[in-house]
């Protein structure tokens, strides 16, 4: 079955996304796909034996069922990806394949969230103690995320330290703190343009204990520039990372740091313009809900 969904994804390469595609993120900063049609996701058991390395038929049968209607949609996404099986984490599956023309070990990450997300699916059947809802939807929760790796292996590059800076609180009240959100927040305004900021789209960010570059478009062409931007950005922040994460252990992130003034200046034009076409426009849902649109013009 794993060949499977391994064929299925390497047989895609040269598609294009369908017209009618649109990407959008929740009022939570979640980042999902608008398909022009629904696809069917069915029930997922919910209990299973985590110390299985290898996974079973039945659930792989049921990945391949939605994977094979969401590359009708968005074959660039699956195009010669390998499905990597986590028992940790077996209602996000993750595909991933090298960019082979990047600069540097470079790949690309992909999670599918299969769980229903309330106000974006219309349930068929309710959730049960062992099985997850069986429901059809257009909206697809997706992460997808450019990774630098280790030369050799497909394991990301780890350039951040810890990034936990103590806890508030006390007892069952206490909460931890940490500056993921701030050092993406920094890494992403070094390229956004000023004067429309990119929320809650976040091209740079803190993931993986490494710096990610979420790409704003999926084709071939598409990847192949997001990974040599991804390299000019690496080549900026690396050497000032430790300084980057002790002065966000102090201040929260401003645009007046000075030392996001002068990395900003580092970064080269073309990296900057490249994002002056994107645009995040909020709206609100027929439930009044607020989400946003990306728009590439």
């Amino acid at each position: 079955m794993t060949d499977r969904l391994e064929s299925l994804s390497g047989s895609l390469i040269g598609f294009r996304d369908p017209p009618g595609t649109t990407r959008h993120f929740t009022e939570d900063e979640e980042h999902f796909i608008r398909l022009p049609g629904s696809i069917h996701v069915s029930s997922f058991p919910i209990h299973h034996d985590v110390r299985r390395r290898e996974p079973d038929d039945d659930y792989l049968a049921r990945l391949y069922y939605v994977v094979d209607q969401l590359a009708r949609w968005v074959p660039e996404l699956f195009a010669h990806t390998n499905f990597e099986f986590d028992p940790a984490r077996t209602l996000r599956p993750v595909f991933s394949r090298p960019i082979d023309d990047a600069p540097a070990p470079t790949r690309l990450i992909l999670y599918i969230d299969l769980a229903a997300h309330p106000g974006h699916a219309d349930s068929i059947k309710p959730a049960k103690n062992n099985y997850t809802t069986e429901y059809y939807s257009r909206d697809v929760f997706v992460e997808i995320d450019l990774v630098p790796t280790v030369a050799g292996d497909t394991q990301p590059q780890r350039l951040i330290n810890e990034t936990w800076i103590g806890e508030r609180g006390r007892g069952y009240f206490a909460q931890g703190i940490w500056i993921d959100r701030d050092l993406t927040r920094f890494l992403s305004a070094l390229v956004e343009p000023e004067e429309h900021p990119l929320y809650p789209y976040y091209p740079f960010s803190c993931r993986y204990r490494s710096v990610t570059h979420a790409p704003p478009a999926w084709s071939g062409s598409e990847l192949s520039r997001a990974a040599q931007r991804l390299s000019e950005v690496l080549a900026v922040v690396t050497p000032s990372l430790r300084e980057i994460e002790s002065v966000l252990r102090d201040v929260p992130f401003s645009r007046e740091l000075a030392l996001f003034r002068s990395l900003r200046d580092a970064i080269p034009d073309w990296v900057r313009r490249s994002f002056g076409a994107i645009r995040t426009r909020a709206y609100l849902t027929e439930e009044d809900r607020k989400e946003y649109m990306l728009e590439v013009e």
